[in-house]
């Protein structure tokens, strides 16, 4: 069978292969970026939910076709919420609630990616991105990554052509890094000299350990995509994200690829995240949710420097990652296959790479869904997979 050139190419997600082979429950998986479903409100839900439906009015408005922007309390919620945290007045009407911020992904790339186009990434960055961008192909150029953001001498040495740059400023996926109000200007000044689009993808700013809050790209350049999720401050099975966008033009365009590809999104999940904000407290929410991640990560952090010295990592301030490399002969993908007859599971590092700009020494591991105990254990199994993978090398 033939199919459409642009299903050429397209690797199988990484996600979906170790999500699979961690279905086994003997597995301890570092490798999924999942939230940790002890910290989902159900409570909350439930009361939310039996609000909705024992009202006449409410139910029907529930359980019928919504508008394609979305549901107008969630919008003008995520609009405060920019005023109130990083006094960023939002024009609710730029607004779009999407089916997650994948599909935030899909439909920017659909309306404005063309065959051969150049885009910018982070290197490493979100591999579903990747993977949700190949659909378009385009040429990818990777902007190498340091402490505090962009290295400046790749961001400069990238094509003059490029169509835009897609990028997570918060606790990047995978690094961890957070970028420096600094370099978001440095980026943003780029941007601006060369006309580009910027998409800033923040599903993870919100969960901090610790340090101030930084400025959105969106203060620096008003030609700035913002990518939002309630995956990681509520849950991610309401399949709930928003896009905002830059002007009116680029919101119908949005829209009507909203339109053709599924309407709009669930009219009730929508209205169960807005009676969560509007009837209890989403800060301590958020805060609690933090707190967990944070005594989580430390107990990774301790673990590999007590068990895995090999492993070089950087600490973090936020997010659900730890990103690191072993020696430079190590091959992670290949490491995986020993890993896993241990009972572990992470992603391996190349799969977070375009092709410009490959390293295949790199592993992130994911902390937020593992308890201390497993996540100690865990990286005891590492180890071992290790030793036996440099054994037989």
């Amino acid at each position: 069978m033939q199919f459409a050139k642009r299903s050429e190419g397209i690797n199988s997600s990484f996600i979906r292969d170790i999500l699979n082979l961690t279905k086994n429950k003997d597995i301890i998986s570092f490798a999924g970026g999942l939230p940790n479903p002890g910290l989902f409100p159900t409570d909350e839900f439930a009361s939310a939910a039996e609000n909705i439906l024992k009202d006449p009015k409410l139910s029907k408005e529930a359980l019928q076709y919504g508008q394609s922007a979305g549901y107008r309390p969630l919008i003008e919620i995520i609009a405060k919420s920019y005023k109130t945290k990083d006094n960023l007045d939002i024009d609710p009407d730029l607004i779009l609630i999407t089916n997650g911020s994948q599909q935030g992904l899909d439909l920017i790339s659909k309306i404005f990616i063309n065959e051969k186009d150049r885009v910018l990434l982070e290197g490493p960055t979100y591999l579903a991105a990747l993977q949700s961008m190949q659909f378009y192909r385009p040429e990818f150029y990777s902007v190498q990554l340091e402490k505090d953001g962009p290295k400046k001498e790749s961001l400069n040495s990238a094509p003059k052509d490029s169509r835009l740059f897609y990028c997570i400023p918060n606790f990047q996926n995978p690094s961890g890094i957070s970028w420096s109000n600094e370099k978001r200007k440095l980026v943003a000044d780029f941007a601006a000299s060369q006309d580009i689009l910027l998409v800033e993808d923040d599903p993870y700013g919100e969960i901090r350990f610790e340090g101030g809050r930084p400025l959105p790209l969106k203060t620096f350049y008003e030609k700035t995509v913002m990518l939002g999720s309630f995956s990681k401050i509520l849950a991610p099975g309401l399949r709930l994200g928003w896009i905002i966008a830059p002007n009116k033009e680029f919101f119908e365009k949005l829209l009507l690829a909203k339109q053709a590809a599924d309407l709009h999104t669930s009219q009730f999940t929508q209205m169960i995240a807005a009676k969560f904000y509007e009837n209890f407290n989403s800060q301590a929410h958020i805060e609690k949710i933090s707190q967990v991640y944070k005594k989580q990560k430390d107990a990774l952090v301790s673990a590999l420097r007590e068990h895995l010295p090999d492993f070089h990592f950087n600490d973090i301030q936020g997010g659900m990652f730890i990103w690191g490399s072993f020696p430079e002969d190590v091959d992670t993908l290949s490491l995986l296959d020993f890993a896993v007859k241990e009972g572990v599971a992470y992603v391996p590092g190349i799969a977070f790479f375009a092709k410009d700009f490959q390293k295949h020494n790199f592993a992130r591991l994911n902390f937020s869904n593992s308890q201390k105990e497993d996540i100690v254990l865990g990286v005891k199994r590492l180890r071992k997979a290790y030793e036996k993978y440099k054994e037989q090398r």
